[in-house]
Formats: structure tokens, C-alpha cells, sequence
């Protein structure tokens, strides 16, 4: 077509339908940018972490966290780490819905999985606020103990140290107005 080779005419199709999806997401028409994502798959076509990321947020938009928590799935198969922005989102949105087994899984696969590396205190904050707030204090304690093991290792988490070490006290304590 047009003087291009199957493979350009197959790019340009792609990109057109990336701009596409983007688009559908930007207007929380979640129909149309699952079809043109299913499509995308189809035509075996790498989507990277910020597609990823505007598609889970559109869901998250939507209350969809079962959509949005498939998407994170298929991010970890591309190989892709999501960014610090991405798991406070999710994480926030499993407290929502009270998926505290979630928020503990996404701990588990961003922050000690083997391509782990030491997260953002911001990040560690979130997950461990969200874990008070879905009534898992054990799993909250046991994120900051991990947390602690860092600030030994890494400046930026060494001048954080007090402020875990406040976050143990309130992840034993439980969920305000909860059953500790």
C-alpha cells in the first residue's frame, strides 16, 4: 500500500491503533479500548508500561479493579516493571476495595521479586498504609522489617529510618477504630 512494505504498513497500523487506544482511555470508553488492546495482542504487538498504565487507570476509573489487575498480570508477562506512580495506584485501589491479599501480592512481586530493587519510601508508605487500612497489620509489619533491612543497605532509606520505625508502631497498632 502506498509504496510501503508489509511490515511499515503493519507499524503505521499499529501506531494508529496505539494513538487509538490512548484516545479511548483518555475518554473512559473502556468497550473500545479493550477491543483495540485485544487487537493490539493479536497482532503481537509490545505495549509498553505507559499504555499499560493509562489502560489500568481507565479501568481503575471505571471500578473495574478486575480488569485493571488483569492488565498489571499481563504488564509482569511483557517483562516491564511498572513505575512507582502504577503500584501506588493499584495499591490504593485494592484498600479501596478491601483486596488486601492483592496489595500484599503486589508488595511481594515489585518489591522482593528477583528483579527487585529497593522502591521509593513513598511507594513502601503506600503499600503498607494500604495494608493498615484492608485489616493486614502482619503483613504491613512485615514490609516495614524488610524496609528496615534497607536503610542499613541505602542512604536515601537511612533518612527515613524514624519515620519506619513510626509506621512499625502504627502497623501493630491496626486500622483506626479497628481490632489491632
Amino acid at each position: 500500500k502506498d509504496g510501503q512494505s508489509p511490515d511499515e504498513g503493519d507499524a503505521s497500523n499499529a501506531d494508529a491503533r496505539i494513538a487509538r487506544l490512548i484516545n479511548a482511555c483518555q475518554q473512559d470508553d473502556l468497550k473500545r479500548a479493550f477491543q483495540l488492546y485485544d487487537k493490539l495482542r493479536r497482532m503481537e504487538v509490545r505495549l509498553f508500561e505507559g499504555v499499560y498504565k493509562l489502560l489500568i487507570e481507565s479501568c481503575i476509573r471505571a471500578q473495574r479493579l478486575d480488569l485493571a489487575l488483569r492488565l498489571y498480570e499481563a504488564l509482569k508477562v511483557s517483562g516491564q516493571r511498572p513505575s512507582n506512580r502504577l503500584v501506588c495506584v493499584l495499591a490504593e485501589c485494592c484498600a479501596r476495595e478491601m483486596q488486601g491479599d492483592k496489595v500484599h501480592a503486589i508488595w511481594r512481586d515489585w518489591c522482593i521479586g528477583a528483579e527487585a530493587e529497593h522502591p521509593h519510601p513513598e511507594v513502601v508508605a503506600t503499600l503498607v498504609l494500604a495494608l493498615i487500612r484492608t485489616m493486614l497489620p502482619g503483613a504491613a509489619t512485615e514490609v516495614l522489617v524488610v524496609a528496615t533491612r534497607w536503610a542499613a543497605e541505602d542512604m536515601e532509606w537511612a533518612l527515613c529510618s524514624e519515620h519506619v520505625d513510626e509506621m512499625i508502631t502504627l502497623a501493630r497498632r491496626g486500622p483506626p477504630g479497628g481490632g489491632g
